[in-house]
């Protein structure tokens, strides 16, 4: 997997919603691709993690940045299920 079939995904799963949708009127989709695509606040801490790790080879990169987006999506998951249950 890519970093970028992850921003597809968004793209086309967000593009989905009628206008007239909470979410899609708050710009969720803009706003998550913001956290996890290319210059977001993902990439950057991903940088950061392999610069201090001396991790160069760009496959290394994208496999940290992977999994920083697997565990804020894991994140976002579980706070979206507790923000339902209140």
């Amino acid at each position: 997997m890519k970093i970028t079939d992850v921003i597809n995904y968004l793209k086309k799963q967000t593009g989905k919603a009628k206008d007239n949708e909470s979410w899609k009127a708050e710009n969720l989709g803009d706003r998550l691709i913001g956290v996890v695509g290319f210059g977001g606040m993902l990439e950057r801490s991903s940088q950061t993690i392999c610069t201090s790790l001396g991790l160069t080879d760009p496959a290394d990169k994208q496999h940290v940045h992977l999994l920083l987006i697997r565990e804020f999506v894991r994140q976002l998951a579980a706070h979206y299920e507790w923000e339902v249950s209140q």
